[in-house]
Protein backbone atom coordinates (compact mmCIF):
# COMPACT_ATOMS: atom_id res chain seq x y z
CA UNK A 1 0.00 0.00 0.00
CA UNK A 2 2.86 2.43 0.53
CA UNK A 3 3.81 2.00 -2.94
CA UNK A 4 2.21 3.30 -6.16
CA UNK A 5 -0.25 0.71 -7.79
CA UNK A 6 -1.05 -1.55 -4.38
CA UNK A 7 -4.40 -0.65 -2.67
CA UNK A 8 -5.52 -1.77 0.74
CA UNK A 9 -8.45 -4.39 1.32
CA UNK A 10 -11.02 -5.11 4.14
CA UNK A 11 -8.44 -7.09 5.61
CA UNK A 12 -5.81 -3.96 5.44
CA UNK A 13 -8.59 -1.22 6.59
CA UNK A 14 -9.42 -3.81 9.96
CA UNK A 15 -6.27 -3.92 10.94
CA UNK A 16 -5.80 -0.02 10.50
CA UNK A 17 -8.92 0.58 12.77
CA UNK A 18 -7.00 -2.27 15.46
CA UNK A 19 -3.48 -0.14 15.14
CA UNK A 20 -5.28 3.27 15.73
CA UNK A 21 -8.17 1.96 18.01
CA UNK A 22 -10.72 3.92 15.76
CA UNK A 23 -14.02 3.00 14.18
CA UNK A 24 -14.60 3.06 10.52
CA UNK A 25 -17.90 3.50 8.30
CA UNK A 26 -17.70 3.37 5.22
CA UNK A 27 -20.70 4.07 3.15
CA UNK A 28 -20.87 1.58 0.68
CA UNK A 29 -22.70 1.43 -3.37
CA UNK A 30 -24.26 -1.70 -1.86
CA UNK A 31 -28.05 -1.82 -2.25
CA UNK A 32 -28.56 -4.05 1.25
CA UNK A 33 -25.23 -2.60 3.17
CA UNK A 34 -25.07 1.08 2.44
CA UNK A 35 -23.05 1.38 5.93
CA UNK A 36 -20.45 -1.01 6.91
CA UNK A 37 -18.60 -0.27 10.49
CA UNK A 38 -15.51 -1.55 11.11
CA UNK A 39 -14.78 -1.04 14.76
CA UNK A 40 -11.63 -2.17 16.82
CA UNK A 41 -11.66 -4.29 19.79
CA UNK A 42 -10.64 -1.76 22.01
CA UNK A 43 -11.33 1.74 21.05
CA UNK A 44 -8.82 4.56 22.11
CA UNK A 45 -10.69 7.27 20.68
CA UNK A 46 -14.24 9.13 19.68
CA UNK A 47 -13.26 10.14 16.48
CA UNK A 48 -14.79 7.76 13.38
CA UNK A 49 -12.28 7.50 10.06
CA UNK A 50 -15.81 7.67 7.58
CA UNK A 51 -14.74 6.68 3.75
CA UNK A 52 -16.99 5.43 0.49
CA UNK A 53 -16.51 2.52 -1.37
CA UNK A 54 -17.17 1.23 -4.54
CA UNK A 55 -18.12 -1.99 -4.86
CA UNK A 56 -14.51 -4.31 -6.05
CA UNK A 57 -12.89 -0.64 -6.93
CA UNK A 58 -11.41 1.98 -4.05
CA UNK A 59 -12.10 3.60 -0.94
CA UNK A 60 -12.44 7.29 -0.65
CA UNK A 61 -11.96 9.82 2.46
CA UNK A 62 -15.17 11.83 3.34
CA UNK A 63 -16.36 14.07 5.93
CA UNK A 64 -19.75 15.76 6.57
CA UNK A 65 -21.10 18.53 4.41
CA UNK A 66 -20.30 21.87 6.16
CA UNK A 67 -23.71 23.95 7.08
CA UNK A 68 -23.19 27.14 5.42
CA UNK A 69 -23.45 30.17 7.50
CA UNK A 70 -26.85 32.72 6.90
CA UNK A 71 -26.26 36.20 5.74
CA UNK A 72 -28.17 38.57 7.43
CA UNK A 73 -30.25 41.00 5.29
CA UNK A 74 -30.01 44.84 6.58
Amino acid sequence: MARDGFWGDHVSLLAAAEAYGVKVHLFTDHATDPVIEVAPAMAACERVLQLSFWFEKHYSSVEKKKKKKKKKNH
